[in-house]
């Protein structure tokens, strides 16, 4: 009989560690809807207008931070906090993609909210279509980052 509330006790205690856990650690959850038109730019504070521009980054399961500018999500990774996820505006239709899954391009005279130049494509074709009729090239992160440079402003 001890052998089996000892049993008893073990799997209770592995089902609320289960649930705990998948509560409490669980991975992240995606991007946050952006209200255009009223949410502010967490770095320059300007108003976030164009969703082909926007991006967003997550400090920690409480903490998403939002960009008006792909340029202002770049000069945010100067400070010393990384962040845990990031995602960028599909220039084509405004949804927020995974960094990570997504082509950047920088155009220079290319007008965005913060001046930075910089597009994120999901569709990689359609990304050296724009790249190519305007002029621009190919870029990742530590682009963006180093043309934002707080020192350089």
């Amino acid at each position: 009989m001890a052998i089996l509330r000892n049993k008893s006790s073990v799997l209770g205690f592995l089902t609320v560690w289960v649930i705990f856990a998948a509560g409490c650690g669980g991975g992240d959850l995606g991007p946050a809807p952006i209200a255009y038109g009223e949410d502010a730019c967490d770095l320059c504070r300007m108003i976030i207008s164009e969703a082909p521009y926007a991006a967003e980054a997550r400090f920690g399961p409480d903490k998403i931070e939002k960009y008006d500018d792909i340029g202002c999500l770049g000069e945010r990774l100067w400070n010393s906090r990384a962040p845990t996820e990031m995602w960028v505006a599909d220039h084509a239709t405004g949804t927020l993609k995974a960094l990570d899954s997504v082509a950047l391009v920088h155009v220079k005279d290319l007008k965005t909210p913060m001046a930075s130049g910089v597009a994120a494509f999901a569709d990689r074709s359609e990304a050296e279509s724009f790249r190519a009729r305007h002029r621009g090239r190919f870029v990742g992160l530590e682009d963006v980052k180093a043309m934002r440079r707080p020192d350089k402003r």
